[in-house]
């Protein structure tokens, strides 16, 4: 998905099941883009074709549902693949806890994003 041409967006990291009450809540304030980041779990090395990894099906319900909404996947780990969700040029980052499988710490599915934001883009909201 091209993303080039989006600004002061909202992106969204965490589970997908919170997402339609998170954008509901959103909409009584504003129309703006709503991206949800989704983590990228192929290994860059084998440079899969993005149109060729299948979007979950809950994705096609809140797109059938929602306007300004997009979907989008990166490696949270990798800044130029953070760079490419428009992360610089958005209004707001959301973060929504969840807990990585086999880990007992409640937020352990966005330690990994909180750093990286902390470290390469402190001035996004």
């Amino acid at each position: 998905d091209d993303t080039s041409n989006l600004k002061d967006h909202i992106i969204v990291f965490g589970p997908l099941e919170a997402l339609p009450s998170l954008i509901e809540c959103l909409r009584h304030f504003t129309n703006n883009y709503i991206c949800y980041v989704n983590s990228k779990n192929v290994p860059q090395y084998l440079k899969i074709n993005e149109s060729e990894v299948p979007k979950p099906e809950k994705w096609s319900q809140i797109e059938a549902k929602y306007t300004n909404v997009k979907y989008l996947e990166c490696v949270y780990s990798d800044k130029s693949e953070l760079d490419r969700t428009g992360i610089k040029q958005a209004r707001h980052v959301i973060l929504i806890s969840w807990m990585l499988e086999k880990s007992n710490h409640p937020d352990s599915g966005i330690l990994q994003i909180i750093q990286m934001i902390e470290q390469y883009y402190p001035e996004v909201p």
